[in-house]
């Protein structure tokens, strides 16, 4: 089933065997040919405008999934190890020149310390029972130097798949409600059952710096509201409008300058070194 457990909390094991099942974790297998929605286009770029400043040698982006954000910095011609729980997500990826998949749990990492100048983990934490471990084990595979590169979901966004307010989604949970009584399916879920932990930006960074990090710099990333999959279109179409992705990373920077715009992303992004 999309976007949910089938099983009430679920252990590793079970994770496991979750994110090795296409059908069950059907919506990253589905990312094998890239990104097509526009949140995750624009927070692969935020992130590579990262890597295009610090210039790394290596990157380790762990919890990959289908690998879309290590292929597109192995193309730049920057070593990469693509690392992820899912060992049948990562065989459907073919290997290139510069990057290596790797499969394993983040509380584990199977690298030797201080390895990669740049550790991406975009979208995973929220997916991990204790995500208290997986940061340790990122600050003990960083060189000395090197850099973090966090997203997570924000509760704070006035509507997202995570957002606290609903601005948009709580009427549309009225609708489904008054679909349910009728006997009809709902037209959209929002929230998102494979999410382990939810939290304000402002929550996470007392998380980092708790254990082993120090928040150097973090922004909001997508400030627009939440579309529902089946009005997904409309907006594809507005951004494929020449410029336009351009321009809403201007103005979503602007609006970054203002409180509380910095913390209204649908995402959260941190650039994080070692204390």
């Amino acid at each position: 089933m999309a976007n949910e457990f089938d099983v009430e909390n679920p252990d590793k094991e079970e994770l496991k065997r979750i994110y090795n099942d296409r059908n069950r974790y059907n919506w990253t297998f589905d990312l094998l040919d890239g990104y097509k929605d526009s949140e995750d286009l624009y927070r692969m770029q935020a992130i590579l405008n990262i890597i295009e400043e610090h210039k790394p040698f290596t990157v380790l982006d762990n919890g990959c999934g289908a690998a879309v954000i290590s292929r597109a910095i192995a193309h730049q011609g920057i070593k990469v190890v693509g690392f992820d729980l899912s060992e049948e997500l990562l065989k459907k990826i073919q290997p290139t020149e510069n990057l290596v998949l790797v499969t394993g749990d983040a509380d584990k990492l199977p690298f030797e310390k201080s390895t990669f100048d740049c550790i991406i983990c975009s979208e995973v934490l929220e997916h991990i029972i204790d995500y208290k471990p997986a940061i340790k084990e990122m600050v003990r595979v960083l060189n000395e130097d090197g850099i973090v590169i966090i997203t997570v979901p924000n509760l704070f966004c006035y509507d997202s798949v995570e957002g606290n307010f609903g601005i948009i989604s709580k009427p549309i949970t009225a609708v489904n409600l008054f679909l349910k009584l009728i006997g009809r399916r709902p037209v959209y879920q929002y929230g998102h059952n494979m999410h382990f932990h939810k939290m304000f930006p402002w929550q996470w960074r007392r998380v980092f710096e708790s254990h082993g990090l120090k928040v150097e710099k973090e922004q909001a990333v997508f400030i627009s509201p939440y579309i529902p999959n089946k009005l997904k279109v409309i907006e594809r179409l507005f951004y494929s409008i020449p410029g336009m992705f351009r321009f809403k990373a201007w103005f979503d920077e602007q609006l970054c300058r203002i409180w509380p715009f910095k913390y209204l992303g649908q995402n959260h992004l941190f650039i994080c070194r070692k204390k």
